[in-house]
């Protein structure tokens, strides 16, 4: 990983998820939908797919300052529900993983403030997934019809 003394990215817009597993590709169908909706410029904001790259995320997260996540959360809500997280609320959603075979986020976000270069804000928003047992099929229809709020509240 590059020695990163500087946050050269402003802001992270990093989808994640699973597109092979129902709601839980959420996360990178609502960064997709922020593409097509909005236009952004800057060169230091960022907008990326990380489906379920895991510990790859480690250097773009180490590389900045401000962290917006959008994924498919486990947060005991009711299908298809959507909520913004920050602060405390981010350390409860990212102790909790969905599939229990992949790098969390709680695992890379602890290896960045490990490392000393966790950002300084993060928030999520996230998708209370309506359905995860279509393995191969697409998000469900409660689910899609969140992906332009997350891209607008993004």
């Amino acid at each position: 990983m590059a020695d990163v003394t500087d946050k050269s990215i402003e802001c992270l817009i990093l989808g994640v998820g699973n597109i092979l597993w129902a709601d839980e590709g959420f996360g990178v169908r609502a960064v997709e939908r922020f593409n097509e909706l909005f236009e952004v410029t800057s060169p230091k904001v960022r907008i990326e797919d990380g489906g379920t790259l895991g510990m790859y995320l480690l250097e773009p997260i180490c590389e900045t300052r401000k962290l917006l996540i959008l994924d498919c959360c486990d947060f005991h809500g009711k299908g298809a529900e959507l909520r913004i997280l920050r602060d405390d609320d981010v350390r409860a959603w990212s102790s909790t993983k969905i599939s229990p075979h992949q790098t969390g986020m709680n695992d890379i976000l602890a290896a960045a403030m490990l490392l000393g270069k966790e950002p300084e804000e993060i928030a999520v928003v996230g998708l209370q997934p309506a359905l995860l047992d279509d393995y191969g099929g697409s998000l469900s229809p409660e689910a899609k019809a969140q992906l332009t709020p997350a891209a607008g509240a993004a």
